[in-house]
């Protein structure tokens, strides 16, 4: 699965230091909502949402959202919400 990232004002884009991540287990898949924000200045928030087929791929999604705006791992907070941990990995 490809991601696509969504659009951020690339003028505001270089303050992002943090990231907020929430995955959640759906029925047919992963929903991954995210949040780009800098604690110097709040203002300054992006945010979106999407599907997954797996928690492979949705963590795929953090690593390149990650990677594009340049935030440090210490700086990133996940949350990871499942009906059944076992289901949505592939072994």
């Amino acid at each position: 699965m490809k991601f696509t990232p969504f659009s951020a004002d690339r003028k505001s884009s270089h303050q992002f230091k943090n990231l907020s991540v929430r995955i959640t287990q759906e029925d047919d898949g992963f929903t991954v909502q995210v949040r780009l924000y800098s604690q110097v200045s709040p203002e300054n928030t992006a945010w979106g949402e999407e599907p997954a087929d797996s928690l492979e791929a949705a963590s795929m999604m953090v690593e390149d959202l990650a990677t594009e705006f340049s935030i440090l791992a210490a700086q990133i907070k996940i949350d990871i919400l499942m009906q059944d941990p076992r289901a949505g990995t592939r072994h």
